[in-house]
């Protein structure tokens, strides 16, 4: 009987930059490599203990944007939060 190929669903973080969302969350941008092929992806999860070189968060939500997602995701983004600033009159500065 011959061995078949395992598939890797698992994606490999090439970069990333990580923001804080506050209470031990952190949100997680960076460029993935998954079967072959290369994408963005944001992600949002819990702090842990990582080794060298892999990313210091549990994804707990995540998606994958082509180049052409990003325009109309990023004008989407931006009329909410500028819906939801003007709503509460927070323009997102923090005071000092």
């Amino acid at each position: 009987m011959a061995e078949s190929a395992e598939k890797s669903y698992a994606a490999e973080w090439e970069t990333w930059t990580l923001i804080p969302a506050g209470a031990g969350w952190m949100f997680a941008v960076g460029i993935i490599e998954q079967s072959g092929r290369r994408r963005v992806r944001v992600a949002k999860g819990k702090v842990k203990v990582a080794e060298s070189g892999e990313l210091p968060i549990s994804q707990q939500s995540k998606f994958n944007l082509k180049p052409a997602d990003w325009k109309p995701l990023r004008e989407a983004i931006d009329r909410y939060v500028a819906q939801l600033a003007a709503e509460t009159g927070d323009d997102g500065a923090k005071e000092a």
